[in-house]
């Protein structure tokens, strides 16, 4: 009876975390508890859905956006249902299938699946909210054993990872020495120091993709009037989403490309045609997402490693699309002259006798580096991908143990492709699962929306399946 899971703890109370909850108090057969660990108040909004600002939207129109992808219309649907009911209305004369919402209201949303869930939920079956943080984590004998930073442990059957990718943190010089000044804002997400930007002067942003146009929406909200000064190694900014359908495969003529170069061709090739045929090369994106899984796991180590260098920045800001209202505002500030978006690196920060920082950059290219004195700095690099660094406690300890390894190129955490972790020992658990961010290594696409929907509905399958012998023996 060692693969059922009568008690599955779920580390992490994000959307990837709850959406496992719902998927498996939907299809899990009694008995069974589910204890989902999360330290903040409120499940399901995790780091990128509890922002209280109303103009950070999801990158994407509702009908993206189904909790169940076998129900593709459940957001749009549930947004009709609730329009106007906490202060928000989508615009007049947009359907709900393509409207773009606030990230606090894609919460609200994921909140009330769960408590819909719930209501529905079989006698037998529980479901607990333990408001803590995993720190650690052993093999037992008969399962796991839990520890929490303020609670006694906890005894599992299966344990899923539900973690959100570690925060980056860039290599600059003099950043530790500036971990308590205010106008460093390491966090973007904490609105409250953004109050140190009211009136003018200047703001660097270290990044130019969606974190920092976020960062932009919650200075103007406090009521800063100065200049935007974006810093990224490429100088690349964000494109506007815009509503389109797939285009050809760029890969229908052949086989898939294995190498970097290989996929760079085809997928160039393609562009071009569509170019001269008119069309939106937003529509290549969606052609090439739906093929990412193969690429990547067909790739060797070393052309995925060649795509890291070389191809994941074009890829970044192609996926990661700026929602209307976001881009809107962006364009405005470009025509005003309030932002500049410069190639290049912030390579060290030092305190201003005015309460400032000056940001060293190195441009891009052979250029010397100059000095830029500015009112904050924004850190807006986004998560790391490489969980070797920065990692929490509980990360630290896994792999010190074995229970886990690094994934390929040190991304994420090493697991089989239903999402099982593969130990020091080369062996593929039957108890610990991950979902979300710490299967980017194996799978490359696997943070957004879209595949945790469908990996949460995955995993929950295979953890019912596993358990129903003993849930019919009984």
């Amino acid at each position: 009876m060692t693969d059922v899971h009568r008690c599955v703890v779920i580390v992490g109370g994000g959307f990837a975390g709850t959406t496992a909850a719902i998927r498996l108090l939907a299809s899990a057969a009694p008995p069974l508890r589910i204890l989902l660990v999360e330290p903040r108040l409120e499940v399901g909004r995790g780091l990128a859905y509890a922002t209280p600002e109303a103009e950070h939207y999801v990158n994407g129109p509702a009908k993206a956006f189904s909790i169940f992808p076998e129900r593709p219309t459940h957001f749009a649907d549930w947004l009709a249902a609730h329009d106007g009911r906490w202060g928000w209305h989508r615009p007049a004369g947009t359907a709900p299938d393509l409207a773009f919402v606030p990230r606090w209201l894609f919460g609200t949303y994921v909140r009330a699946t769960l408590e819909a869930t719930l209501a529905r939920t079989r006698r037998g079956i529980h479901f607990e909210h333990i408001l803590d943080t995993v720190t650690d984590l052993e093999a037992t004998a008969t399962g796991l054993q839990i520890r929490l930073a303020n609670a006694p442990e906890l005894a599992a059957d299966h344990v899923i990872l539900a973690l959100g990718a570690p925060q980056s943190r860039p290599a600059i010089d003099g950043i530790d020495a500036l971990a308590e000044h205010p106008a460093w804002i390491a966090d973007p997400w904490n609105i409250d120091r953004y109050a140190v930007l009211r009136g003018a002067g200047r703001v660097a942003i270290i990044g130019a993709g969606l974190t920092a146009l976020d960062a932009v929406v919650s200075a103007e909200r406090q009521g800063f009037r100065g200049e935007y000064v974006m810093v990224s190694r490429h100088g690349l900014g964000v494109h506007e989403r815009h509503d389109v359908t797939a285009e050809e495969s760029p890969f229908s003529d052949g086989p898939l490309p294995t190498t970097a170069l290989g996929l760079h061709r085809a997928v160039v090739a393609r562009l071009r045609r569509l170019r001269a045929d008119g069309g939106d090369w937003q529509r290549l994106v969606l052609a090439v997402r739906q093929h990412v899984p193969a690429l990547w796991d067909a790739a060797p180590q070393a052309e995925k490693a060649r795509f890291l260098r070389h191809l994941r920045r074009f890829w970044d800001v192609s996926l990661h699309r700026a929602p209307p209202p976001s881009a809107a505002l962006r364009d405005r500030l470009l025509a005003e002259g309030r932002l500049r978006i410069l190639g290049g690196r912030v390579n060290a920060l030092a305190a201003r006798n005015d309460g400032g920082l000056d940001a060293t950059i190195v441009p891009r290219g052979r250029g010397a580096s100059w000095v830029l004195p500015a009112q904050a700095v924004v850190n807006a690099t986004g998560p790391d991908l490489d969980w070797r660094r920065n990692a929490p406690p509980l990360v630290e300890n896994l792999l010190r143990r074995g229970l886990a390894v690094p994934g390929p190129l040190g991304i994420g955490l090493g697991a089989a492709a239903t999402g099982a972790l593969i130990g020091a020992d080369g062996i593929t658990s039957c108890r610990l699962s991950a979902i979300g961010p710490a299967l980017r290594g194996g799978r490359w696409e696997s943070t957004t929306l879209p595949e945790i929907a469908v990996s949460a509905a995955a995993l929950a399958e295979r953890l019912s399946r596993s358990a129903q012998p003993a849930a019919s023996a009984a």
